[in-house]
């Protein structure tokens, strides 16, 4: 998925999350954190699957 602020995040199941800058695809390699109001407030999962298994 492309992201709000240009980057392009590749999600698989079985591996972790890679990221990469948005369109040029330099890899990010700097961790991320999510503020602690996130795990608090966010009670639903963003993403959406359709009926082909795609995100």
């Amino acid at each position: 998925m492309i992201t709000p602020n240009n980057q392009l995040w590749i999600l698989h199941q079985d591996s972790p999350i890679e990221r990469y800058e948005w369109p040029n695809l330099k890899k990010i390699s700097t961790n991320f954190d999510n503020p602690s109001i996130f795990w608090k407030d966010n009670k639903w999962n963003n993403f959406k699957i359709d009926k082909n298994g795609t995100i």
